[in-house]
This record gives structure tokens, sequence and C-alpha cells, in this order.
């Protein structure tokens, strides 16, 4: 390994390479300890092989260890690679939500940001070089209409290219709601061992009640107030003249009734608790999901971004959800022209599973979710 004194002189590059178009992928990698991964060296070849990326920004590596599987297996000559350390100690489930960016093109500096500083961090690795990874604070402290960060929240990583170009890899809370799924167990369990499901529980299910909805507005919140702190960040990188992209796995999608347009939310009301796309009745007016108009009205800062995924159809496996992505591409709405998406051609093309910005990829190469790409074609 060379010493972050040779990583330096790739800074000189930037001129020349920023010219160059760059394809970027995020893809939610599938959660699995070592050994899976060790197996899956197929699956990272075939994605290389479809989507032909620059950079891989992936969600759910099980730290170092995953990231390195994943970056050999794609078997590119020379790689840069940033991983993120926000493991909880004593909280196994969190060993596999850390967040990666793997890049042809060099990386010149990493800040992670941490709802929960604690000192432990990752230095940049790969073929050539290595890179001190700073750590800094991530909070919506101070942000009107914004709860603070803290608990369980993720962080994000700051990764500065070489070419200018700035990475943002997020991994927002997931949409599932626990007092449904309580709720639906408890029946599958009472009638398995052939007792009578009280009349009130088979209601609640059928009808929704009180915590179901105070679920799906805490699991929108908790999204809210980390794009709100992640957005803080992404500003400061804009304000210095970086290209800034925050991608990720937002756990949300742009559904009718869903997605909110201002911190003014809608009365959300029950509804039946059952894996489906929302519905849409449920809440009149303003949607309760405000995570991205935070990014793209702005309801946070003065930049706007645009969301290249908006119009993108499935990115999670499952067709029971509504036809549209939860994993998402945002860039600064003044750059937004210089993305386009790159060729790909299906044997079975999904519906509405294009937009002109972004494109999903045909297969899950492993996965239960599927990768997303675009490609970066600087302004003259």
């Amino acid at each position: 390994m060379k010493t972050c004194a040779a990583v330096s002189a790739f800074v000189l590059m930037a001129a020349s390479a920023s010219a160059d178009p760059v394809t970027i992928v995020s893809w939610n990698i599938g959660p699995g300890l070592e050994e899976p991964m060790l197996e899956r060296k197929g699956d990272f070849a075939s994605l290389d092989s479809e989507l032909k990326p620059d950079v891989i920004v992936m969600v759910e590596v099980i730290g170092r260890r995953g990231a390195e599987i994943a970056a050999q297996n794609l078997g590119w000559p020379e790689h840069y690679v940033a991983v993120s350390d926000f493991a909880i100690a004593k909280t196994d489930v969190f060993q596999g939500l850390e967040v990666a960016v793997i890049s042809k093109i060099p990386i010149v500096s990493v800040t992670e940001y941490d709802v929960t500083p604690d000192g432990n961090k990752h230095d940049v690795f790969g073929t050539s070089g290595t890179v001190a990874v700073q750590e800094k604070l991530l909070t919506s402290s101070g942000i009107s209409n914004v709860e603070p960060t803290g608990g369980f929240d993720r962080g994000t990583l700051r990764v500065d290219l070489s070419n200018g170009l700035t990475i943002l890899p997020v991994h927002l809370k997931s949409n599932n709601n626990n007092a449904c799924s309580s709720a639906t167990s408890a029946r599958s369990a009472l009638s398995g061992m052939q007792i009578a499901v009280p009349p009130a529980l088979e209601d609640a299910i059928r009808n929704g009640f009180p915590k179901q909805v105070a679920a799906d507005k805490r699991n929108a919140s908790e999204r809210e107030r980390v794009v709100a702190a992640v957005k803080k960040v992404a500003d400061e990188a804009v304000a210095e003249g970086r290209t800034v992209i925050i991608a990720g796995d937002y756990n949300t999608s742009y559904e009718p009734g869903k997605v909110g347009s201002d911190f003014a939310d809608c009365d959300l009301q029950p509804f039946e608790c059952k894996q489906a796309p929302f519905k849409a009745s449920a809440c009149t007016g303003d949607g309760f999901d405000d995570t991205f108009a935070i990014l793209s009205k702005p309801l946070v800062g003065r930049t706007r971004f645009s969301v290249l995924t908006e119009g993108l159809g499935r990115t999670y496996e499952e067709k029971v959800f509504a036809d549209a992505a939860i994993d998402h591409i945002a860039v600064e709405a003044g750059r937004a022209s210089a993305f386009h998406a790159p060729q790909l051609t299906c044997p079975e093309p999904e519906p509405n599973g294009a937009t002109a910005k972004a494109v999903r990829a045909c297969g899950l190469h492993g996965s239960d979710h599927f990768p997303i790409a675009t490609s970066y074609n600087p302004l003259p």
C-alpha cells in the first residue's frame, strides 16, 4: 500500500479528467454476512458488464470487509474505496447497514458524517494510495420543522473525487410499518394455533388503527431529519463549486397522497394493513412525507436539487408495492442537464422503467434491489 503522498498527485489529474463522461450507479446490494458475499463474484461482475459504471454507490455493505469483497469482485484494475463505520456497539443489525463508494476515479477527500461521532472510521483504500478520513457530526439541529437527528439514524459520507464530483451516499429509514407487522403476525400466530382471532384484531388489520398511522408518520419524520442534515452538507459542497450527487436507498417513493411538498402535512387516516401501494385517499391535502421536497423545493437550504429518478419504475424486487422507485439519485438542479441515462436494453422492459435522466438495471444481480444508473457529461 502506498502512502497518502502518492494520492495527492491525483489531484493534478482533475483538470484533464473533468471533461470525461462518468457513469454513476447506485445499488442496495442486499444484506448478507461475509460468507454469502464471498459467493457473489458473479453478481458484481454481471453488474459491471451490464452498466459499465465508473462510480458505484453501495448500500447495506457489511463494513470494510464487505466493501473489499465487492471491489475485488468487480475486477477493476484500479479502484478507490470509501466505506462508513456507523455501526453501533451491541447492535448487530447495524453491521450490515454501512454505505460505500467504489470509484475508478481517484478519491481525494472523505469526511464521515455520523449522528454520534465515535472516532471509528475507515481510511480510503484501494489499488493505489490511501486517504485519511475525517469524522464530523451530522445534525439537523436548528432546522425549522425538522426533528433533531440522533438514536439509530444513519449518516453519510462526503466523498470528493478528483474530477470535481462529490458523492453523498444515503440509506434512509425503512418504510416498514412495525405496528401493522405486529398485528398481522399476531393474527397468523393465533390462526396457526387454531385459536379464534378476536374481531377487534381483524377489524384493525382491515381498516387500520392509530398506532399504524403513528408508525408511518414516524418513519417519514426519520427520513426527513436525516435528509435535511445531509442537505446541509450538500449545500456546503455546492458552495465550493463541486458537482454534488445524493444517491442511495431513500426507502420512499413518489406515491400520490404520500409525497408532500410542504411541512404542513395532511391529517393521515388509518388504512388497511397490507403490503400494497399507499392508499392516496388516506391523506387528503399535502402528503405526509417531505423527503423529496426538502431537496427539490427546497424546504431546507437554498440549493435546489433535481431527483433524476422521480418517474422511474419499481427498484425493489417485491411487486406488491407501487411501481415506483425507492432508490434515487438527486443532483443540483442547475447542473441536472449534464446528467443523462446510459443506454440500456432489457429483453423484457418493465413498464415505466426509465426516465430521461436515469435507468433501472435489467437484473437484480443477486440483490433484492435493482441497481439504478445515470451518466454525467460535464457542461462545457
